[in-house]
C-alpha cells in the first residue's frame, strides 16, 4: 500500500540524520520527506555517479525508485547497497538491519512475501527492536494469510511504540479479514482520535461497513473525509466507488452538493463518473460540459471523460475527437489507451499496439495500460508477450483482478494449471464487493470448478448492477460453461443495456465456440454486427508481433525485432556499435526464471558464491542458452542485467556479427 511505503521511507530517513553540509544527500533526503521522489532520484543518481562504491547513494536511490514505483531499479540498488562499502558520512552509517528492511519492503511491493519475510527476519536478528521490521513482517505474513503470525508481530511492534499507526492498522485489517467487522470499526474510531482525517482509517472503516452491507455509512464516512480536505484528487475515486454502491442514497446527496455550488468542480466530477458507471452517458456528458463551463477552460481530463462516454455509446468518431483534443492540450496517457481500445475494436491491431505503447511509455506505473496492451497482444495471438504485460501490471498492483484473470487465462493456455488456479483463488479471495463493471469472481469460480457458486455470483452481480458490462461478463461465464442459449441471451441483454464495443467479441477466447452457433449468428445479424476477426488477421499476418520483418517506430531509428530467448518470444533492439554488448532487463530475467525458461544455474555467480536470484542487481550476468533471430541462433551468450524494467533487450551490431561466425 502506497501509504505504508511512504511511512517506511520517512521512518528510515529519520534514523540517519545526515550533516547539513553534505548537500547532495541532504537535498535528496528532503525530497523524499516531501514525497518529491523524481527529484530525490535525480539527487541520489548524481551521488551514485560521483561515489559508485558508496552504499549510501544506492540505499537512498532505492527508496526514491520505490517512491516512483520503479521496483526493479529499487531492488537492484538495494542489492548493490548491501554489497557496497558501508558509506560513512560524518560518523553516521546506514545499519545492516535498515538495509534489510528496505530490501524486504521492495520484495513486499513485488508480491514476493517469502523473500520479504526472510529479509525482515534477518533484520530482526540484527536488531530485535526494529519496529519497521516487525510492522512490515506482520504485513507480509498477512499477505501470505498467516494471520496469527501477523498479529504477533504487530503486537510486538505496539509494545515498543503503542501509537504506531501502521501496526494498529495492520491489527485492524486482520480483524476485517476475520470478518470481525464491528470490532474493527470500534478500534478504527478510537484510532481516529489520535490520527484525525487519516485516509487509511477511512479506507479500512469503509471496507468494514461495506462487508456488513452498510453502504450508506461507508459513503458517509468518505464524504466527511473529502469535505474536510483541500486537495481531494486522491480521494475522489474512493468517493465514487463508495457512492456507486448506494446510488439511490448517494446520488441525491451529491446532486445537492452540486446545487449548492460548494466545491462544484469536485461534485460535478463525482456525479459524472457515477453516471458513466450507471450507463447514463448523456447525463455524464452534460456534467462534463457543466464542469468545463465552471472552470472557464478546457482541460484534458474533461475531454477524456466525454470521450469515454462517447466510446461506450459506440460513437467512435466523436470519441476520437475528444481524445485528440485532450492530446492537443497535453500528453494524456489515458487518451492513448482509449484510442488503443477503439483501434482494437475496429480490427486495426497494429495501430492499437502503437497507441498502447504510447500509453505505457507515458505512464509506466499505471497497471491498466499493461492490461490493455496485453489484451491487444492476445488479439495478435502473442500470448507470451501478453503474459509479460500482465506480469508487469501485477508487479505494480497485485490486487488488480482484471490482470489476475487475464494472467490466469494465459497460464491455462500454457497448461500451467497450478499457477492459474493460484490466480483464480486470489480473485475469489479479493473480490468481495460487487461493482458495476470489472467483476471477475464468477469466472474465477468457474475455472476453480465451483459451478454453483459461480452461478450464484453472477446472479448477485446482475441483481445489484444490471449493467451492460455485467451482462457481458455473464455471457462469458455461460459460454465457458457451454450454456449457449443463456450466453446468447446475456449478450443480447448486454447490447440492450448499451454495450457497443462489438469488435471485442471477435477476440474473446471464451466466445470461440459460441461464435460457431446459429443463435450467435442470428443475434449478430439482428444488431448488424460484422466479424472483424478476418480483417484483423489479414492486416497482421499471423496476428502476433512475431513477423519476419523488422519494425521501426515512426519518427525514430530504433528497430524492434522479434526473437526468442530460451524459448520465450520477446523482442530486441540493436545499434551500430561495434562493441560486443548483450543486455537484458532485470524484469525480463525474473520473468524467464518464473516460467522456467531460465534456470537458477544460468545466473553467473561471483567466484566462490552460489547463484542467488534474490541478490540480482544491475551489472549482474546471466547466460542466455539460445537466442534466436529468424533462422539464426546464438548459444550460451553472457548477458548483462540492467535495472530499468522498460529497457528492451539490446544487442549491438558487434555482438550480432557473432551469429554469422
Amino acid at each position: 500500500m502506497k501509504k505504508i511505503l511512504i511511512f517506511l521511507l520517512l521512518a528510515l530517513t529519520a534514523q540517519v540524520g545526515f550533516a547539513s553540509d553534505d548537500e547532495d544527500i541532504g537535498n535528496g533526503v528532503n525530497a523524499i520527506e516531501e514525497k518529491r521522489y523524481d527529484d530525490a532520484f535525480k539527487y541520489f543518481d548524481g551521488f551514485v555517479k560521483e561515489h559508485p562504491k558508496n552504499g549510501v547513494g544506492y540505499y537512498f536511490r532505492s527508496q526514491a525508485a520505490l517512491g516512483v514505483n520503479n521496483k526493479v531499479q529499487a531492488l537492484s540498488d538495494i542489492n548493490t547497497a548491501l554489497t557496497s562499502g558501508r558509506g560513512f558520512l560524518k560518523k553516521q552509517e546506514i545499519k545492516k538491519d535498515e538495509m534489510l528492511v528496505q530490501r524486504g519492503l521492495v520484495y513486499l511491493s513485488m508480491n514476493d512475501e517469502k523473500s520479504a519475510i526472510t529479509d525482515f527476519s534477518e533484520a530482526l536478528t540484527v536488531n530485535p527492536k526494529n519496529v519497521n521490521a516487525l510492522v512490515f513482517r506482520g504485513k507480509a505474513y498477512a499477505e501470505d494469510k498467516l494471520l496469527m503470525l501477523s498479529d504477533s508481530d504487530y503486537t510486538k511492534a505496539l509494545t515498543i511504540d503503542v501509537t504506531n499507526l501502521q501496526a494498529n492498522l495492520g491489527m485492524i485489517q486482520n480483524l476485517v479479514v476475520r470478518e470481525d467487522y464491528q470490532k474493527a470499526i470500534s478500534r478504527l474510531t478510537k484510532l481516529e482520535e489520535l490520527y484525525p482525517n487519516n485516509e487509511d482509517i477511512h479506507i479500512y472503516r469503509g471496507e468494514a461497513y461495506q462487508m456488513m452491507g452498510r453502504y450508506n455509512e461507508a459513503f458517509d464516512d468518505v464524504l466527511s473525509l473529502i469535505s474536510a480536505k483541500d486537495d481531494y484528487n486522491s480521494t475522489l475515486p474512493l468517493l465514487v466507488a463508495r457512492a456507486i454502491q448506494c446510488d439511490t442514497y448517494s446520488l441525491p446527496k451529491i446532486s445537492a452538493k452540486v446545487a449548492s455550488g460548494e466545491k462544484l468542480d469536485l461534485w460535478l466530477q463525482a456525479r459524472a463518473k457515477m453516471y458513466e458507471l450507471m450507463d447514463r452517458y448523456d447525463d455524464a456528458i452534460a456534467d462534463y460540459n457543466a464542469l468545463e463551463q465552471e472552470l472557464k477552460d478546457t482541460y484534458a481530463p474533461i475531454c477524456v471523460g466525454r470521450g469515454d462516454c462517447q466510446k461506450h455509446k459506440g460513437n467512435y468518431t466523436l470519441a476520437m475527437k475528444e481524445y485528440q483534443k485532450a492530446l492537443d492540450l497535453e500528453e494524456t496517457p489515458k487518451a492513448y489507451a482509449q484510442i488503443a481500445i477503439i483501434k482494437r475494436n475496429e480490427g486495426k491491431l497494429d495501430s492499437a499496439m502503437a497507441f498502447a505503447n504510447k500509453a505505457v511509455n507515458s505512464d509506466p506505473s499505471n497497471p491498466e495500460f499493461y492490461y490493455i496492451r496485453g489484451k491487444i497482444r492476445e488479439s495478435r495471438r502473442d500470448s507470451d508477450q501478453a503474459l509479460r504485460d500482465y506480469e508487469m501490471g501485477l508487479s505494480i498492483d497485485k490486487h488488480d483482478v482484471r490482470l489476475l484473470a487475464a494472467r490466469g487465462m494465459c497460464e491455462l493456455k500454457r497448461k500451467q494449471q497450478q499457477q492459474a488456479r493460484n490466480d483464480f483463488d486470489e480473485i475469489s479471495y479479493l473480490e468481495r464487493v460487487v461493482k458495476p463493471c470489472d467483476n471477475r469472481k464468477a469466472l474465477a469460480l468457474h475455472f476453480l470448478g465451483q459451478e454453483n457458486d459461480a452461478s450464484a455470483c453472477i446472479d448477485k452481480e446482475l441483481a445489484k448492477f444490471p449493467t451492460a458490462a455485467n451482462y457481458y461478463d455473464a455471457a462469458l461465464l455461460f459460454a465457458a460453461s457451454k450454456m449457449d442459449d443463456k450466453a446468447v441471451d446475456a449478450l443480447g441483454k448486454s447490447f440492450n443495456a448499451g454495450f457497443r464495443e462489438f469488435g471485442a467479441l471477435s477476440y474473446e477466447p471464451a466466445l470461440k465456440q459460441l461464435r460457431k452457433t446459429s443463435a450467435y449468428a442470428d443475434l449478430m445479424q439482428k444488431w448488424g454486427i460484422s466479424d472483424n476477426n478476418q480483417q484483423a488477421s489479414s492486416t497482421t499476418g499471423t496476428g502476433s508481433d512475431s513477423t519476419s520483418q523488422t519494425n521501426v517506430k515512426k519518427g525514430t531509428d530504433i528497430p524492434i525485432i522479434p526473437c526468442t530467448v530460451d524459448g520465450m518470444k520477446l523482442t530486441f533492439t540493436t545499434n551500430s556499435d561495434t562493441a560486443k554488448v548483450f543486455s537484458i532487463s532485470l524484469m525480463d530475467v525474473q520473468f524467464l526464471l518464473k516460467y522456467g525458461y531460465m534456470q537458477r544455474n544460468d545466473i553467473v555467480a561471483p567466484r566462490g558464491q552460489k547463484s542467488d536470484t534474490r541478490n540480482l542487481a544491475a551489472g549482474s550476468k546471466v547466460i542466455i542458452r539460445a537466442f534466436k533471430w529468424g533462422n539464426k541462433v546464438l548459444r550460451d551468450v553472457e548477458a548483462t542485467i540492467v535495472a530499468d524494467p522498460q529497457a528492451p533487450i539490446l544487442i549491438t551490431q558487434g555482438k550480432l556479427n557473432e551469429i554469422d561466425k
